[in-house]
């Protein structure tokens, strides 16, 4: 697998022609707020006031690691424990609820009171503990609150946080997350929600007592690669959105083409940012981060994991003494899931014993439901599929429905494989 990671990482690694450079000290930044996190809690005596020891056990606790643990600052950001210790509107608290996030997570808890603070924040934490959530929540807090950014030399529009994903799925993953969460911020309506536990209702309780208002609505955007270019980025223009969602290389695009500027942008964070450098994005990545200069904006990377390659590129953009990294680890950190999961490893005797071992786990496995097989490379993908069924076809037995997905197959095949597979159409996927 890491060997095609790699393949397709070399055949991103075109020249990357850099932003103009631009001479920030000319330019008028506006006063912000860097620390707003006291504003965000409905009791700023309680979270803010807890004791480095309290501090402390609530990270051992949850798994959690901060550091550089000599600023005192880190020692003070105490992780959160339940979400009625923000002043969130009830109806963002119910939409928390009916996505099963009764609590925050351990990435959560520690991340959002450090992006808040304003701090640059990277984290590294398991896959399903709600990365996105972390830095997603805090951003849109932090722009509702915020005065309009001021416009470009160029009168072009600048969001106020971008979002750098490495593809076009979890461009789109995200974005509708981040619609859901800006709606449900500024929403002051009082619907009743059947499926909200008591816990959870008796946290919207709390909230409806420290707000007694919703927050301004945010507008979000997404530009990603695929069809409708050019009517992606005429929309982008015409939204003029807070808050701007993209892959690297439609978001250079788009400041190219003067349809959005970033030199007044306030936050950019990397979702997935490890992999967005092993799939050979860094030099676009890095192209963008330079038009924001580098002392007035936050910079937050969210990954699964954090290579040596993810540490030398963000050692010289984190702001000194004004970053945390957070790394959440064991069961605290959000992995009951795997727990619940089964997994079995069959070791062959032979290379050849491959393909019928596969075809008998699929044949017991498909008795249940769907199947997903992973290959290392789009030619194996291909191979592996026309073997299965012909496997299936030798021995008179009805093969599986298998759906191939891969970097070769245009956008309109992906998405036909994926629509049977969410269908049941598609048995297997490969």
């Amino acid at each position: 697998v890491e060997d095609g990671l790699e393949k397709a990482a070399q055949k991103r690694k075109v020249a990357v022609a850099p932003l103009p450079a631009l001479d920030f000290s000319q330019l008028s930044f506006p006063a912000e707020k860097g620390d707003i996190l006291a504003e965000c809690l409905a009791n700023p005596e309680g979270l803010a006031a807890l004791p480095a020891q309290e501090v402390h056990m609530r990270r051992r606790q949850m798994g959690i690691e901060v550091f550089p643990a000599e600023q005192q600052q880190l020692d003070a950001t105490a992780p959160l424990s339940a979400w009625r210790e923000l002043a969130l509107p009830p109806s963002l608290l119910r939409h928390l609820a009916d996505r099963g996030c009764a609590a925050p997570t351990a990435v959560q808890a520690q991340a959002i009171p450090l992006v808040l603070r304003g701090l640059d924040v990277q984290a590294q934490a398991p896959t399903g503990t709600g990365k996105s959530l972390a830095f997603l929540l805090p951003l849109l807090l932090r722009i509702a609150r915020a005065p309009a950014a001021p416009s470009p030399p160029s009168a072009t529009h600048c969001p106020h946080a971008v979002v750098l994903v490495p593809t076009r799925e979890l461009a789109v993953q995200v974005y509708a997350q981040a619609r859901r969460l800006a709606k449900a911020l500024g929403d002051a309506e009082e619907e009743e929600h059947a499926s909200v536990p008591a816990a959870v209702a008796s946290a919207v309780a709390g909230a409806a007592a420290a707000t007694a208002t919703a927050l301004p609505t945010v507008s979000v955007s997404c530009v990603h690669g695929g069809p409708g270019k050019f009517e992606m980025l005429k929309a982008l223009r015409a939204a003029r959105p807070q808050l701007l969602v993209g892959t690297p290389g439609r978001l250079l695009e788009a400041v190219r083409g003067g349809f959005v500027d970033l030199v007044y942008s306030r936050a950019i964070a990397l979702d997935e940012s490890d992999r967005l450098l092993s799939l050979g994005f860094e030099a676009q990545a890095a192209s963008l981060l330079s038009r924001l200069g580098s002392a007035h904006r936050q910079l937050l990377l969210f990954s699964a994991t954090c290579s040596a390659r993810l540490d030398a590129f963000a050692a010289p953009r984190l702001r000194g003494a004004r970053y945390a990294r957070i790394a959440v680890r064991g069961k605290a950190a959000g992995q009951q899931g795997a727990a619940q999961v089964a997994q079995l490893f069959h070791v062959l005797q032979a290379p050849e014993l491959r393909l019928q071992a596969l075809c008998a786990l699929l044949d017991g496995a498909l008795r249940r439901g769907q199947g997903i097989v992973f290959c290392a490379q789009r030619g194996a993908a291909e191979e592996l599929a026309v073997e299965v069924r012909d496997y299936f076809a030798r021995r008179g037995l009805p093969s599986p429905s298998l759906g191939v997905l891969h970097g070769d197959k245009d956008s309109a095949e992906r998405a036909q494989v994926m629509r049977g597979f969410r269908q049941g159409a598609v048995d297997v996927l490969v």
